[in-house]
């Protein structure tokens, strides 16, 4: 809560039925009604904040209860998978999900039914794999989906199907790592792609191709890192990149320059840790990090600093550091 700064904590609890399904999360998004979907390990959880039916007056009525969705074998048209990693809403308003091991699905909310979407070895046009860790929808309503081990995909709403992009050894601005964390469609149309060890591609679609950014590490001017877990742009069109273990390096694309933060002990105003898990810039202009191990960060623009949240006495406070 903005105005009180005290953060609402939902967990799992066995008792409750309502609650949370596991605390494990990697991902949250709200759809055009304001409800906020959450990506577990076990299951997908919808949380109504206009239904008033959970309040708790005891946490200052807010909205305790949550809907779950899970994989029913007997069911073909339930969630194809638990296992969740990645969440998206689309300009239609419709909400993707993104598996570990049983593929993307999609959710049609008026027959509370989900459309699969596997990889078929034998379909090329099929999604290139069932491992997917990132979904994102560029500027000009393109879905792209990020996979582990298998590329990029984009999907293609005419003909139900996907066009495959993968790294190619003999072309040299072919994706250049094919392990997918992350994407994110900036405001001009780029879209950017964090790689699990091939630093940051962008998609230059006149040409076909992937020029990209690695840490060489040899000159300050390149990115830090080439682990990129998560990208988010901010208002200014900055972009901003996480990795894991070499912390944040923040892109101007107009003057094509980097600036690095990483977590100095000496420093309570640096990135409280280098590992980045997430990042996300919202509309009043703030950019929030999540980390491993060091709780949450957001950025102070104005003094070009971070403020941590993380006081394991204070239950207002985030309920871990991870």
């Amino acid at each position: 809560d903005p105005e009180t700064r005290r953060f609402t904590r939902y967990r799992y609890d066995p008792a409750v039925p309502q609650s949370l399904s596991n605390n494990t999360v990697w991902s949250v998004c709200e759809d055009r009604r304001g409800s906020l979907w959450v990506a577990t390990v076990t299951g997908l959880c919808r949380l109504a904040i206009g239904d008033t039916t959970g309040l708790n007056p005891k946490s200052g009525n807010v909205p305790q209860w949550f809907t779950r969705y899970y994989h029913d074998p007997a069911n073909p048209a339930s969630l194809g998978g638990n296992n969740i990693r990645s969440l998206h809403v689309d300009h239609r308003g419709r909400l993707w999900v993104g598996t570990l091991g049983s593929g993307l699905d999609r959710f049609d909310e008026k027959t509370n039914s989900f459309r699969h979407y596997r990889s078929n070895p034998k379909n090329p046009r099929s999604i290139s794999s069932d491992l997917i860790l990132s979904i994102c929808e560029d500027s000009g309503g393109n879905l792209w989906v990020g996979t582990w081990g298998a590329g990029l995909n984009l999907y293609n709403p005419a003909t139900d199907d996907f066009t495959v992009f993968r790294h190619d050894p003999t072309t040299p601005l072919s994706l250049n790592n094919d392990i997918v964390c992350s994407i994110v469609g900036d405001r001009t149309g780029v879209v950017w792609i964090g790689t699990g060890a091939g630093g940051v591609n962008w998609y230059d679609r006149k040409r076909t191709r992937f020029p990209h950014f690695r840490d060489d590490q040899g000159s300050p001017d390149d990115i830090e890192g080439n682990d990129v877990w998560a990208i988010t742009e901010d208002g200014s069109g900055q972009l901003w990149i996480g990795t894991y273990g070499k912390g944040v390096s923040k892109f101007d694309p107009g003057k094509g320059r980097f600036v690095h933060y990483k977590h100095s002990i000496a420093n309570p105003y640096s990135i409280s840790h280098n590992n980045i898990l997430s990042m996300c810039a919202t509309r009043s202009g703030n950019v929030w990090i999540g980390t491993e191990g060091g709780g949450l960060n957001r950025y102070d623009r104005m003094r070009d600093r971070f403020i941590r949240y993380r006081d394991p006495k204070n239950p207002r406070s985030p309920a871990r550091d991870d």
